[in-house]
């Protein structure tokens, strides 16, 4: 069933998404090699009780952070502890999750730390440019398989990427 909004939801979901920008900025001035994924965690939490909203993700089925945090081939969900520590060479994806005036924004950003080999950073600059490949499948009257094709064919015909045919070492085993 589809639930249509009115533009006074569709506005209060725009603010919720607006402070994960603001929690993934302050990250992202932050993070680098050496510090623990608790670290990102806190400040991620300070931004969003800050604005008077919660981390939508903490506490939801006993998820203990505000943050998932994934380093390198971890997929997704990773718990931000003080036990993740950074190192040079890392891919860290960090989902944040807020919930504001009782509607939620969610958005997962990937930051490149240090010396991040040239093959990842190739494959990081081809998802990010297929997720625009997809936005700009998004319009009215388009189909969500119509957006699916255009990223699944920009990473794998013109890429030649896969889930089942990529595979690199990560940089966590390198020397």
């Amino acid at each position: 069933m589809i639930f249509y909004k009115t533009d006074e939801e569709i506005e209060k979901i725009r603010e919720s998404c607006l402070l994960v920008c603001k929690a993934l900025t302050e990250v992202a001035k932050i993070i680098k090699p050496g510090l623990t994924g608790a670290a990102i965690d806190t400040v991620a939490e300070q931004v969003i009780r800050d604005h008077g909203a919660l981390p939508a993700f903490k506490g939801y089925r006993g998820f203990p952070s505000t943050l998932c945090v994934s380093v390198n081939e971890g997929v997704v969900h990773g718990i931000a502890t003080e036990d993740l520590v950074f190192k040079d060479g890392d891919i860290v994806s960090v989902d944040c999750g807020v919930l504001m005036n009782d509607f939620h924004g969610d958005s997962a950003f990937t930051f490149p730390l240090g010396d991040v080999p040239e093959n990842i950073m190739e494959l990081c600059h081809v998802t990010n440019t297929s997720l625009y490949k997809g936005i700009d499948k998004a319009f009215v009257g388009s189909r969500l398989g119509d957006i699916g094709f255009s990223i699944q064919n920009y990473v794998e015909r013109v890429h030649n990427y896969s889930c089942l045919l990529y595979t690199s070492p990560s940089p966590r085993d390198r020397g």
